[in-house]
C-alpha cells in the first residue's frame, strides 16, 4: 500500500507577495498580508503554492514538501526555519515542524505544517 498525506487538513491563503516568491518556497511576512521568501534562520510562515506577479496563495497547513539544505532532518518533530533560498534548515532557534520523510538523494523533504 502507498502512503499519501497529500490533501491533509490543506488550508490555503491568497496574500499579496515580493516578486522573489515562487511556487515550492517557504515565506514569511512582510508586512500587513504581504509575504516574501523567507530568509536564512527566520521561522516561516508557509509555503507558496502559487505566485503571479505581486500575489501568492500560501498553504498554511497541510503536508507538503520543500527542499533542505545542511543537516538533513529526522523524521519526527524537528526545528526547522527558512535557509534564505526558498528552503528549509534544521536549526536551534527554529519550531518544530512534524517530518514525514526525506529525500537526501535529492535535498527533500515532506512536512506537515
Amino acid at each position: 500500500m502507498d502512503n499519501y498525506f497529500d490533501g491533509f487538513e490543506r488550508k490555503e491563503v491568497t496574500l499579496i507577495s515580493t516578486q522573489d516568491v515562487k511556487k515550492g518556497e517557504v515565506v514569511e511576512f512582510l508586512d500587513s498580508y504581504t509575504v516574501d521568501k523567507s530568509h536564512s534562520g527566520v521561522n516561516f510562515i508557509g509555503v507558496c503554492t502559487y505566485a503571479h506577479k505581486y500575489n501568492a496563495s500560501v498553504q498554511l497547513k497541510g503536508y507538503t514538501k520543500v527542499k533542505y539544505t545542511g543537516t538533513a532532518p529526522q523524521c519526527g518533530y524537528e526545528k526547522l526555519v527558512g535557509d534564505g533560498n526558498g528552503g528549509v534548515k534544521v536549526a536551534d532557534n527554529g519550531r518544530y515542524i512534524l517530518v514525514t520523510d526525506v529525500d537526501n538523494v535529492n535535498g527533500i523533504c515532506g512536512i506537515i505544517l
